[in-house]
């Protein structure tokens, strides 16, 4: 019954901390994983495993609060993560095709400083402004969500799984959220 009248200050933690750990894990898990996305050309389910470890670990390493917190706020955060992932590919798709563009101009001997020249801002309108390239984003979205968050999901859980076997959370004994012992009222306690 101490663990929950007085958790100490390791079983408190703190959210705010764990999700600022837990988006700057998600945000190096995103841009790692937006890069493999370039280099591969398509998703990888292990990148996805790899946002929820590194989620789960920005979390424990910021000290976040023990218990159903980490499962929220890693969830959260993973999601996030995967969703930029998606972004982090698709700028590299259009940094590219921009370089390309670029070339072309270039070797066709028209100057930079010619009112023709496109510029970095007009190809991000152009893309953005597609709707078969906003079509092509949702779709892969969904397809990451799927195949990278799912991943990811379960790496948070085996965190949260971790936990509770160390004893950093309190194991409720039954499924009416008691842990077993009677609850203390404040009438109970007047002397």
């Amino acid at each position: 019954m101490d663990q929950y009248n007085n958790p100490s200050e390791e079983q408190q933690g703190s959210i705010l901390s764990g999700l600022i750990g837990a988006l700057l894990g998600g945000i190096i898990g995103a841009i790692v994983a937006g890069i493999f996305y370039l280099i591969l050309n398509e998703t990888n389910t292990l990148l996805g495993f790899g946002i929820g470890f590194l989620v789960g670990g920005g979390y424990k390493l910021f000290k976040g609060r023990k218990g159903v917190s980490v499962l929220v706020v890693g969830i959260v955060c993973s999601l996030l993560a995967v969703v930029l992932a998606e972004a982090v590919f698709y700028v590299g798709l259009i940094e590219k095709d921009y370089a390309e563009v670029v070339k072309t101009y270039d070797e066709a001997g028209i100057s930079k400083s010619s009112a023709i020249y496109p510029t970095r801002a007009d190809c991000y309108d152009f893309y953005l402004n597609d709707e078969e390239v906003i079509t092509s984003f949702k779709k892969d979205l969904g397809t990451d969500v799927l195949f990278v968050g799912v991943p990811a999901i379960i790496s948070i859980v085996g965190f949260y799984i971790d936990s509770k076997r160390k004893g950093e959370v309190p194991v409720q004994d039954d499924s009416t959220g008691n842990s077993g012992e009677p609850p203390v009222s404040g009438i109970d306690n007047m002397a």
